[in-house]
């Protein structure tokens, strides 16, 4: 009798630790999976940092100085990132280089090196001859505006995101999922006018910049130029090399 019981005694031990393991594991996974924290989107595909990653730009530009006929031309940047690097903060950063060319059917000629690095988790900075400037801040949202100079000694200047995650057409080509960057001093007024932005576009950066900055001349009855500038920049082609 007491050796029946011993190994009755035994079966119902194991028998409750297997249904304690099974249960906290049971309970565990409904907990996991009922207190998932979603993964926050901060739509880094707006600018993606890939080295081999290139945009070709047709590129519009008009001077116009005082006492001086308009002086347009017409001309290709392309924008590729290059290599990767470390900063002096052992920060991982990105060498973008600058390309142009006047005619489709020429060689590129190096024109400028940029460097792009991700601060902070939430700001892309884009360094530019010494000068550190935040481009985008993320996540991305309506109406967010941000301090472009905040790593630089300028003034504070500021930029705001518009038609967030809106359709954008260019050449007749629709882009799905867009955003505008407007520029803080865009100023539609008599004596001077600034239309001043940028449009990026999911899973290939800046697709469009265009810049309008114009002050008139006084003496004039009519709406004339005296200086100023008329850029249009807009994406002619992208891939990777």
């Amino acid at each position: 009798m007491e050796r029946h019981f011993n190994i009755k005694f035994l079966f119902n031990i194991n028998y409750l630790i297997v249904t304690i393991v099974v249960s906290v594991f049971w309970f565990s996974s409904c907990s996991t999976n009922n207190n998932i924290i979603p993964r926050l989107n901060y739509n880094y595909e707006y600018y993606p940092l890939q080295v081999g990653k290139y945009v070709i730009y047709d590129v519009t530009d008009t001077i116009y100085q005082f006492s001086k006929p308009p002086a347009p031309s017409k001309y290709q940047l392309k924008y590729l990132i290059a290599d990767t690097f470390n900063t002096l903060n052992n920060q991982k950063a990105f060498k973008l280089d600058i390309y142009k060319r006047n005619l489709s059917s020429e060689p590129w000629v190096i024109d400028s090196v940029w460097n792009v690095q991700l601060e902070n988790i939430n700001e892309l900075v884009l360094t530019q001859s010494n000068v550190k400037r935040v481009k985008l801040k993320f996540p991305i949202k309506e109406n967010e505006r941000w301090n472009v100079n905040k790593y630089n000694s300028n003034n504070e200047f500021n930029h705001q995101y518009k038609n967030v995650f809106k359709s954008y057409l260019i050449n007749n080509i629709n882009y799905d999922k867009t955003v505008k960057v407007v520029f803080e001093n865009d100023t539609k007024g008599v004596t001077v006018y600034n239309d001043v932005y940028e449009i990026y576009a999911a899973e290939i950066g800046l697709i469009k910049l265009f810049i309008e900055k114009y002050e008139y001349d006084q003496s004039s009855s009519t709406r004339k130029i005296l200086t100023g500038v008329y850029r249009s920049m807009q994406v002619a082609s992208y891939g990777k090399e």
